[in-house]
């Protein structure tokens, strides 16, 4: 009698989290195909950069300034569908408007289309639509944090010489390089990705003593200032880095 009253307990629990995991499962299927199409871009003082996040055969994909597509997480898209309805970006359809007054400043496209066949246009040009600066942040935010995790990895010195130098950028925002030459000693600091390039910040200064441009799947070394004393000497303006 105890072992049948054990069983069913054993099966009621099971049937319970069948049930949960089931419903988090569709709710976070559901939540992704709802979103079809999002756009986004800014311009202004400095020049036009743009986001496009598209479903596609069964996953997504994001363009960045016109580029080659790229795999888009689901569950970003999930957290950016969260934050068009927080901030109601669907009341901004329509919006387009513009501040003749200003003569330098930002300006604005946004493109969403859903599932269920609605479409959001809006722009404007230093003039926005209520919540626009909370929601571009959280926008930018996402975005920013994407392209770090897609980044980070291990990057190869890809070139003759002696030195097996090795970047390596983490998704934390911290990078170190090592190389088998002189001390050996692992060098450290903080990076940061903007539009197309790299910026390296070292661990003892404020300073930026380097940036990689960023090529298909390798980084392209040029220098900001004076050379950093711990680069192999073979490595110089336009050395490339190869993810591995």
């Amino acid at each position: 009698m105890k072992r049948l009253a054990a069983l069913c307990l054993t099966l009621l629990l099971l049937s319970f989290c069948w049930r949960v995991s089931a419903a988090s499962f569709d709710s976070h299927a559901e939540a992704v195909p709802a979103l079809r199409r999002f756009y986004f871009s800014i311009g202004g003082e400095l020049p036009l950069r743009s986001w496009e996040i598209q479903w596609e055969d069964g996953g997504f994909q994001i363009c960045e300034n016109g580029g080659e597509p790229r795999s888009f997480p689901s569950e970003l898209a999930v957290t950016l569908l969260e934050i068009l309805e927080d901030f109601d970006v669907a009341s901004w359809d329509g919006f387009h408007d513009y501040d003749p007054d200003v003569l330098d400043g930002m300006s604005f496209s946004l493109e969403v289309e859903y599932a269920d066949g609605t479409l959001v246009f809006a722009s404007g040009e230093n003039a926005f639509p209520e919540g626009y600066h909370e929601a571009s942040s959280a926008f930018m935010t996402l975005l920013h944090n994407e392209k770090m995790a897609f980044l980070s990895g291990l990057y190869r010195y890809d070139g003759h010489g002696e030195s097996d130098a090795v970047v390596t950028l983490y998704e934390d925002g911290t990078w170190t390089f090592s190389a088998e030459y002189g001390d050996g000693l692992i060098r450290k600091g903080k990076w940061s990705v903007y539009d197309n390039a790299v910026y390296v910040t070292s661990e003892n200064s404020e300073s930026l003593p380097f940036l990689f441009g960023i090529e298909d799947d390798a980084l392209l070394y040029f220098t900001m200032r004076s050379e950093p004393e711990f680069l192999p000497s073979e490595i110089r303006d336009g050395a490339r880095f190869v993810r591995q």
